[in-house]
């Protein structure tokens, strides 16, 4: 967190932020930004600053509809999109959102709503421990995903987690959110570069 403060201190003194911020807005440019597990300081702090420099929030469905209908977006547009469905962004988003008034869309890796947990907190708690000194969660982006399920399910026997992704109930309570759009992002959040055709389908 420290460094990454840093470094967006910099790119702002440096100018680097004003000048995106310019070109965003003078021309028919769409932002979209998306987030993982951010703190609620880190969100509500991102959207304050949107707010002030007066971009323009829009909803997956509006993108949608721009992009299909080759419409002219709003200058400063702005989409908002949320990774993998992180239990703590019911806390550390939603309030904010609603306190806003402002659209956002979550994209679900179901497997883990399923499970509880992600495959990489387990390979990471397994690295940890040492559970097996070829794991990494960087080698297992590498290799087939039939190979990547096959040892994440070996380690799962093995590794107790507290659950860190929404359930199903969590899930479809914030889809009555006029705010919130569901949308897919796979069922295991497989590498999909190392699937096979067949896993591609079937995420």
């Amino acid at each position: 967190p420290f460094l990454s403060r840093l470094l967006g201190l910099f790119l702002f003194k440096m100018g680097f932020v004003q000048t995106r911020v310019k070109k965003a807005k003078s021309r028919n440019l769409i932002t979209v930004l998306y987030f993982h597990n951010p703190s609620a300081e880190l969100f509500a702090g991102c959207v304050r600053w949107l707010i002030d420099n007066k971009y323009i929030f829009i909803s997956v469905q509006e993108l949608y509809d721009i992009l299909s209908n080759r419409d002219v977006p709003p200058v400063g547009a702005v989409c908002l999109t949320v990774d993998d469905g992180w239990r703590e962004n019911l806390s550390n988003i939603i309030p904010v959102i609603n306190n806003r008034r402002i659209p956002i869309c979550f994209f679900i890796s179901t497997g883990a709503v399923e499970d509880g947990v992600f495959w990489w907190s387990i390979c990471a708690r397994a690295e940890r421990d040492g559970f097996d000194k070829s794991i990494s969660i960087k080698k297992f982006k590498t290799i087939a995903e039939s190979e990547r399920a096959r040892r994440v399910d070996e380690m799962r026997k093995k590794i107790a987690l507290d659950r860190e992704a929404m359930t199903k109930e969590e899930i479809v309570e914030i889809s009555k959110n006029i705010f919130v759009t569901i949308g897919s992002h796979t069922v295991n959040h497989a590498c999909i570069n190392q699937c096979t055709d067949k896993e591609l389908a079937y995420e």
